[in-house]
């Protein structure tokens, strides 16, 4: 589903119990601030599919990159074991 697309999006919405008036009109603050920073994170990471995940803000892996999604928990694991070898002992 295309939750990108306006009209999509407020369709789905709608279904869901959500009036349209509302949805619309995201005013509080917070929201609009976690929506603008999930952009901003998006862009920095070049984000082009999802899921894709991110290890310590350097490593990238997705399931299209390990093969599939079942193998994705296992390369994630690897990741993340890499990330702690790396970071200096306290």
């Amino acid at each position: 589903m295309r939750l990108d697309q306006e009209k999509t999006f407020f369709e789905w919405a709608a279904a869901k119990g959500s009036t349209a008036r509302r949805s619309r009109k995201p005013t509080l603050f917070g929201i609009s601030s976690k929506a603008n920073r999930a952009k901003q994170v998006a862009k920095v990471y070049n984000v082009q599919s999802v899921p894709m995940l991110v290890v310590d803000g350097k490593f990238v892996t997705s399931p299209d990159k390990v093969g599939s999604h079942a193998t994705t928990p296992a390369a994630l694991n690897e990741l993340i074991a890499k990330a702690r070898s790396e970071r200096p002992k306290s």
